[in-house]
């Protein structure tokens, strides 16, 4: 029986980052997934932004078998980045992860650390060629699981392209056929917060909630855009983010009509899978006292 080894990309959090990639990765690395996919001529427009909904050719739900996975599975996971996608639910359920590209070209590939750096790249490219709408706009985590071989470093089968949430089985429908923001209902990718509105992050730290601006909420302060370029590092992302966001605090709270706790500014910084994707934001906030 072929064990399952944890391959995950987290993204940025507030106060800090992380990220399961050993290197910064490589775009040249990308390929697309093993989906066939043709655009259809409907498309929607949320938030300034276009999604462009695909034909997808996936499995009928009830000839899935076995520890097999299709795009287009979906999961409730008891812990999103250590899936073991032993069972599957149908979408329309409520779920926290939905299986979105298949890399087979890693069947028999040793594991190393330079094979798993190429890892965020391919599954980027696998979910814009299903999903259709760049990953850097969506309040989601990547999730990238596969199996080896027991007693051996050797992956067995594809490696999974996931899209999930921390914030528990709160998702309702497919992101091949739904715009995935309405997938996840009213949470929001931080960086698309307006400045002086109050909101929550629960458990997803790029994932906002908007709330009323009560105390222990968190108030948007606005975002620090930073030069494009080769990817900064995590250090000197936390000094921009340090050095810029106090200086937001005045004019949202006044914005919002509200005190907050200086002391306790922070935000998000970027990981390298986030800069590979097109993200150049920062984003800040602070507590409300």
């Amino acid at each position: 029986m072929p064990a399952t080894v944890l391959l995950t990309v987290a993204v940025a959090g507030c106060g800090g980052s992380s990220s399961g990639s050993s290197a910064p990765l490589d775009p040249a690395t990308s390929s697309s997934s093993g989906a066939s996919s043709t655009r259809t001529e409907a498309a929607t427009t949320v938030a300034g932004s276009t999604w462009t909904p695909y034909d997808v050719d996936v499995v009928p739900f009830e000839e899935r078998t076995g520890l097999d996975s299709y795009v287009g599975d979906c999961h409730v996971e008891e812990d999103v980045e250590n899936p073991q996608l032993a069972e599957r639910v149908r979408c329309s359920e409520a779920h926290n992860l939905e299986i979105v590209g298949l890399l087979p070209e890693f069947d028999g590939v040793t594991l190393t650390e330079e094979v798993q750096s190429t890892f965020g790249a391919k599954c980027l490219a696998a979910y814009d060629e299903v999903v259709g709408l760049p990953f850097a706009e969506l309040p989601y985590v990547f999730v990238f699981a596969g199996r080896t071989l027991s007693g051996t470093s050797t992956i067995e089968g594809p490696v999974r392209c996931g899209l999930g949430t921390r914030n528990g089985a709160i998702l309702r429908g497919s992101t091949l056929d739904q715009d995935p923001r309405d997938v996840i209902g009213d949470w929001t990718l931080v960086q698309q917060i307006p400045a002086g509105t109050c909101f929550e992050l629960e458990t997803q730290n790029n994932a906002g909630l908007p709330q009323p601006c009560a105390a222990g909420a968190l108030l948007a302060l606005g975002t620090v855009e930073i030069e494009d370029g080769a990817y900064p590092g995590v250090d000197p992302l936390r000094a921009r983010r340090e050095a810029e966001c106090p200086g937001l605090v005045d004019a949202a709270a006044t914005s919002a009509g509200v005190t907050v706790d200086p002391a306790g500014v922070s935000g998000t910084i970027l990981t390298d899978l986030e800069w590979l994707a097109g993200m150049r934001e920062i984003t800040c906030d602070v507590p409300v006292a």
